[in-house]
C-alpha cells in the first residue's frame, strides 16, 4: 500500500526523456532507470500519451518493479493518432478513449493521477474536467488535475470539481503566475507537481554549452545563442559558488529551493541514466536553510537587474517565455 498524496515524496520521476529527445535510450536503460529510482525510494513516476513511443514498452516496465510501488501518473487531452500525428481534444469520447488507452498501454486497472495535458479548446471545463470527475467516481482514476493553467481556467476547472493537483512549468528562474496558482492550492488544498525545475539541466553543476543533434534543446529558444550562453554563465558564476560554499550541487539548490515553496508536492525530474537518477535523489532530501535561501534570491535579483539592464527586457522576455 502507497502513503496518501498528503506524504508525496518530494521526488518524481518524469519519463519524457524515455521518448529519446534529449538522448538515445532504449528499454534496457529505461528498466535501469525506473529501477534505480524505485530502489532510491521513489515511487512517482509520470507519463503522457503524446510522448514519442521510441520503442519503450511501459507495461514490462511497471512490471519489473512492481504495480503496487508506483503512483502511476498521466495526461490526456493531447495525444497522438494511429499515424503518430498530434491530437487534441477535450471531449468526452476522447478523454475517455485516452483514460482507456493509458490503462492498456501501461498495463494497470486505475490511474493514481490523470491531468489535463492542456485546456482544451473545443470542450468547456464541465465537459472537460468533468469527463475527469467521472472517471475518478468509476474508480479509473484516483486523482485528477490539469497542467499548463492559468489561474482563471484553474477556478473555472475547481467549480466543476476538486482540483487535487496543479502542474505547470516552474523554477528558481522561471515563476510566471506561480504566486496565485500558489494561493489557489493553499486553499483548496491542491498539490503542485511542477515541471522543468531544473530547466532541463540547465540549473546543474555543469550544463551543456551545446547539444547534440536531434536533442530537443536545439529547437528552443531558451537554448539557443546569447540567451542560453547568458544565463548559462549566471549559473556558473553566481549560482554555483554558493553550492559549493554550502557542499551542495546546483541541482541540490535547484530542487530545494522548489521543496520550500508552499504546496509544492511533489517535483517530477527527467532522467537517462542511473546515475541522474541518484544525484536528483540525493539533491532532493527537504528544503534548504533559510539563509542558503536567501543567497539564492539575492543572486536571482542580480541575474534579473543585469538582464533588463542589458537589454531591457524581464528574465522571461529575455528567454522568450
Amino acid at each position: 500500500m502507497l502513503p496518501s498524496t498528503s506524504t508525496l515524496p518530494s521526488l518524481g520521476l518524469g519519463t519524457f526523456p524515455f521518448s529519446g529527445v534529449f538522448t538515445p535510450l532504449d528499454q534496457q536503460a529505461a528498466s535501469d532507470v525506473l529501477r534505480a529510482f524505485v530502489e532510491a525510494g521513489g515511487w512517482y513516476i509520470e507519463t503522457a500519451p503524446v510522448y514519442a513511443p521510441n520503442g519503450i514498452n511501459f507495461e514490462q516496465l511497471i512490471k519489473s518493479v512492481g504495480r503496487e510501488r508506483l503512483f502511476i501518473a498521466t495526461k490526456c487531452v493531447t495525444g497522438r493518432d494511429a499515424t503518430g500525428a498530434t491530437v487534441r481534444s477535450g471531449k468526452s469520447h476522447h478523454l475517455r478513449e485516452q483514460c482507456h488507452s493509458e490503462l492498456k498501454r501501461l498495463g494497470v486497472n486505475h490511474l493514481d493521477l490523470l491531468q489535463l495535458h492542456t485546456v482544451p479548446e473545443d470542450a468547456s471545463a464541465e465537459e472537460s474536467f468533468g469527463t475527469l470527475q467521472e472517471l475518478k467516481a468509476e474508480g479509473l482514476v484516483r486523482n485528477v488535475g490539469a497542467s499548463n493553467v492559468s489561474l482563471a481556467q484553474l477556478k473555472a476547472f475547481q467549480a466543476v470539481g476538486p482540483v487535487d493537483f496543479v502542474q505547470n512549468r516552474f523554477s528558481f528562474i522561471y515563476r510566471a503566475q506561480h504566486r496565485e496558482i500558489e494561493g489557489f492550492c493553499l486553499e483548496n488544498g491542491t498539490l503542485l507537481n511542477p515541471y522543468q525545475v531544473i530547466e532541463r539541466g540547465l540549473l546543474t553543476d555543469s550544463p551543456r554549452q551545446a547539444f547534440r543533434d536531434g536533442d530537443l534543446r536545439n529547437n528552443k529558444y531558451e537554448y539557443s545563442g546569447d540567451v542560453y550562453a547568458y544565463v548559462r554563465s549566471w549559473v556558473l558564476s553566481d549560482l554555483k559558488p554558493i553550492a559549493e560554499t554550502h557542499g551542495v550541487s546546483v541541482t541540490r539548490l535547484a530542487l530545494g529551493w522548489a521543496v520550500h515553496q508552499p504546496a509544492v508536492g511533489v517535483i517530477p525530474v527527467g532522467a537517462t541514466s542511473t546515475e541522474q537518477v541518484r544525484a536528483n535523489t540525493a539533491a532532493s532530501i527537504g528544503p534548504l536553510l533559510a539563509d542558503v535561501i536567501v543567497e539564492m534570491e539575492s543572486a536571482f535579483e542580480r541575474l534579473e537587474g543585469a538582464v533588463r539592464e542589458r537589454v531591457g527586457l524581464s528574465l522571461d522576455e529575455y528567454r522568450g517565455l
